[in-house]
């Protein structure tokens, strides 16, 4: 019996100490994991820092080639008059949709009108009204959109003509 009890004894102790050690195991490997991976961290920095020492920017003309400086200013100005035109291609696009969406509008009122005389439930009418009050909410909005469009499109426009009648005077 008394055997038994220390075999027994002698299992538990061994098996609670296999079970700290393989935890500090576990807790070794845990910190060498994380040294390693500040390690990678650091080094990831220091890659990006590299990167972006050796980046020049957005800096217009530090890759303008075999081209002088005139030339180059020739390039952009005709590419900032280029971005111009093409904003004013999109805003008459969007003008051209606010009118078609608000002559749609304008015809949904009318069946709407019509729909009220007819005796159409309320329900069905509050809904649709509902609908055409968000869509008119959502056309003021692109309406805003185009008229602040427009005005810092006039200002890009009287930017690039001051900063072009010196070029045209040469």
């Amino acid at each position: 019996m008394k055997n038994i009890i220390r075999l027994a004894l002698f299992m538990a102790l061994l098996l609670g100490y296999t079970t700290h050690m393989s935890a500090q195991g576990n807790s070794q490997k845990e910190d060498k994991d994380k040294n390693e991976k500040v390690k990678i961290g650091k080094e990831k920095t220091e890659e990006i820092v590299k990167e972006a020492k050796e980046n020049n920017g957005n800096a217009y003309g530090k890759n303008k080639k075999d081209m002088s400086a005139k030339e180059f200013g020739h390039y952009r100005a005709s590419q900032a008059k280029n971005k111009l035109e093409k904003s004013e291609a999109n805003l008459a696009d969007d003008e051209a949709i606010l009118n078609r969406d608000r002559n749609s509008i304008a015809e949904a009122r009318k069946r709407l009108e019509e729909m009220r005389k007819n005796g159409e439930s309320a329900e069905v009418i509050s809904k649709k009204e509902e609908s055409l009050l968000h869509a008119e909410r959502q056309l003021d909005i692109l309406e805003m959109s185009i008229k602040n469009g427009r005005e810092k499109l006039m200002e890009k426009g009287v930017q690039l003509k001051k900063v072009s009648e010196p070029q045209m005077k040469m």
